[in-house]
């Protein structure tokens, strides 16, 4: 016989709950920014919601036993940055849920439906959040050297400093490529993993001047971003709870929101469970319109091929080339500068979608780190 608080297990309050705290402990790149998030999102003008980030302040100077106006201390008003956000997603997870499946008790139903589905959304949040990242519009790019990594971000940091951005709550966020670099340095001092289950945790490999190192497979491996914590933000509402949901709740914790919803389906006399939020994203830019909390990093490279080396496109047809490193890994689109010799033949994209545009000849360049290489595009007529 089923015991008598085996549905207790299943109430929609308990599993929101558990959802938030596992997606709480599976999520790395949103715990390191500016979060926002609260329960039964009922709608805003154009989905926008506007959030308060906290300013920058310098600094004044007065001279000792100055006399007189000299002496007098001046204010400086703290103004918090407006950012608006509009929520442009829907991330979610689905999945059917069987008779057997609802009998066993929560633990069961937390690591065999509830974690792969938490775990889902977790990594539609991060991809949407990198992309974010990639984005913003950066004034310093830095190149890590290789075979001297520390000095690299020593410049990374002067680069935040110069703009009087606050030391604190600084992250490092790379991918592989910039992380073997770091292991392989003799600066580099490695984070005691000891402590913690959670993915940011373990994400974590270490500090290396002032910031502290985290790695994630959602970044390309020469990819990687040094900010503040208020540089970017991502701003989270948790679906309402519709009238005709079996079982449902919306909540928020800790800045993150959450929707679980269970239904019926009678086709095929399955139980559905669902894990959703509304999700947006932004950056941070100051009262100048400059993005100045953040710093684009890029894994050293000595040399660039493209692939192709030769291509042929038909008029008002198109092919994509790509740009790698020496070490033969394609390197982010955006991260490398595109020109055509002659765009009456043929014209190229930020992102290298190259476009028959006449019959006739151009070479590609592509540029990325200060190294160029070319590919040589024939267009011929449409058949």
């Amino acid at each position: 016989m089923p015991n008598e608080n085996e549905h207790e297990f299943i109430k929609p309050n308990v599993i929101i709950n558990t959802a938030l705290g596992l997606l709480q402990r599976e999520i790395v790149i949103p715990n390191l920014v500016w979060l926002n998030g609260f329960g039964d999102f009922a709608g805003a003008a154009d989905d926008t919601i506007s959030l308060r980030v906290p300013g920058r302040l310098g600094s004044r100077t007065r001279a000792l036993r100055a006399e007189g106006a000299a002496r007098n201390i001046q204010m400086d008003t703290l103004k918090e940055t407006k950012v608006d956000v509009t929520l442009t997603d829907d991330v979610y997870n689905a999945v059917p849920v069987t008779d057997e499946q609802l009998s066993l008790d929560i633990k069961d139903f937390g690591k065999q439906i509830l974690a792969p589905q938490v775990r889902g959304v977790a990594e539609g949040l991060e991809i949407g959040l990198v992309e974010e990242m990639r984005d913003a519009p950066y004034q310093a790019t830095v190149i890590i050297d290789r075979s001297n990594v520390f000095d690299s971000f020593v410049d990374a940091r002067k680069a935040l400093n110069d703009e009087n951005v606050p030391f604190g709550e600084r992250t490092a966020l790379v991918g592989s490529g910039i992380e073997a670099a770091i292991l392989k340095d003799p600066n580099f001092k490695h984070a005691d993993q000891a402590g913690s289950d959670s993915a940011l945790r373990e994400a974590i490999v270490g500090r290396i001047a002032g910031f502290t190192i985290v790695v994630s497979n959602a970044l390309d491996d020469d990819e990687g971003y040094v900010f503040h914590k208020t540089a970017y933000t991502m701003v989270t509402r948790a679906p309402a709870v519709p009238d005709g949901a079996s079982f449902g709740k919306s909540q928020a914790f800790n800045g993150l929101a959450m929707r679980w919803l269970r239904d019926y389906d009678f086709t095929s006399t399955t139980d559905r469970s669902l894990v959703d939020a509304y999700v947006g994203y932004g950056h941070v830019v100051e009262p100048d319109g400059r993005f100045l909390r953040g710093v684009r990093l890029q894994l050293g490279t000595a040399s660039i091929t493209v692939v192709p080396t030769t291509a042929s496109v038909v008029v008002g047809g198109s092919t994509q080339i790509t740009v790698k490193d020496d070490g033969g890994d394609a390197v982010t689109p955006k991260g490398a500068t595109y020109t055509s010799s002659d765009p009456t033949k043929a014209t190229v994209s930020t992102t290298g979608k190259v476009t028959g545009v006449a019959v006739g000849s151009a070479t590609i360049t592509a540029k990325y780190q200060n190294k160029t290489a070319t590919t040589a595009i024939t267009v011929t007529a449409a058949p």
